[in-house]
C-alpha cells in the first residue's frame, strides 16, 4: 500500500477528535476496534515505519484538539463517586433471544431480562449479514486459509466479524461475562452491558460493506 499523505494523516485526527467528543461512553467503546483496525492496516502496509509515526501523530493531534474536553474531566474525575455506589452493569445484561428478537416499547431497561420494556434487538438483516459472513470465512478458510491474510479486504471483513461476535458475547447473561465485567473497570463504567449494541451494529455494517464491495 502506498504511503500516507499528510492531508489524511490530518483527516485521520479530525475524525478521531470527532469520535473522542461525541461521547465519552462512545470514545470507551470504540477505541479497542479502533486499535483493531489500526493493526489491520499496519499489517498490509509496506511502510510500517512511516505508518507508525504518521499513526501517532493522527492520534496526538486528535487527543490535542479534544483536549478542551478530556484535560477538565481526568482532572476532576477524583470528585466523582456515582461509579463506587453503583454498578448498574449486574443487572441489565441481555439474552441471546433478546438480541435476535425483542418487540419495541416505550419503557426502560429493567433490572434483570424478564421485565424490560425496551428492544434490544440487533435487526434480522444485520444477523443475517452476519451469518452469510460466517459461512463465507468458514468456507475460505477450508479452501485457503492462507488467503484469508492475503486479501486486505478479508482482513477486515474477518476482523469485523470477530468484534461483532465479542460484543455480543461481552452482553450476555453468563457467569464468566459476569467475572470479565467484574475484574474489567473499564467496561463497568458503560453502565449498562447493552450500550456494546453500538458496536455489534457497526461491525455488522462493516460487513455489508465487505459483502458487497
Amino acid at each position: 500500500s502506498k504511503k500516507p499523505g499528510l492531508r489524511w494523516v490530518a483527516v485521520g485526527s479530525l475524525s478521531f477528535a470527532g469520535m473522542l467528543l461525541s461521547h465519552q461512553l462512545v470514545s470507551l467503546m470504540f477505541l479497542p476496534v479502533f486499535v483493531c483496525f489500526g493493526m489491520v492496516f499496519l499489517f498490509q502496509s509496506h511502510h510500517k515505519k512511516s505508518y507508525i509515526r504518521r499513526a501517532f501523530f493522527m492520534t496526538l493531534l486528535g487527543m490535542i484538539t479534544s483536549a478542551y474536553i478530556y484535560v477538565p474531566a481526568l482532572f476532576e474525575r477524583s470528585f466523582l463517586h456515582f461509579d463506587e455506589l453503583m454498578n448498574y452493569y449486574s443487572d441489565h445484561f441481555v439474552t441471546l433471544k433478546q438480541l435476535m428478537h425483542s418487540p419495541w416499547s416505550y419503557g426502560f431497561s429493567m433490572p434483570g431480562t424478564l421485565s424490560d420494556d425496551m428492544s434490544f434487538q440487533i435487526g434480522l438483516t444485520h444477523l443475517l449479514v452476519v451469518a452469510v459472513s460466517a459461512i463465507f470465512f468458514a468456507w475460505l478458510f477450508v479452501k485457503n486459509k492462507k488467503k484469508i491474510w492475503k486479501d486486505a479486504a478479508n482482513r477486515i471483513g474477518f476482523v469485523s466479524l470477530v468484534i461483532f461476535i465479542i460484543s455480543v458475547i461481552i452482553m450476555l447473561d453468563y457467569p464468566m461475562v459476569r467475572s470479565i465485567w467484574k475484574y474489567t473497570p473499564a467496561l463497568s463504567r458503560l453502565d449498562f452491558p447493552w450500550r456494546l449494541l453500538g458496536v455489534s451494529v457497526f461491525a455488522s455494517s462493516m460487513l455489508v460493506a465487505y459483502l458487497t464491495r
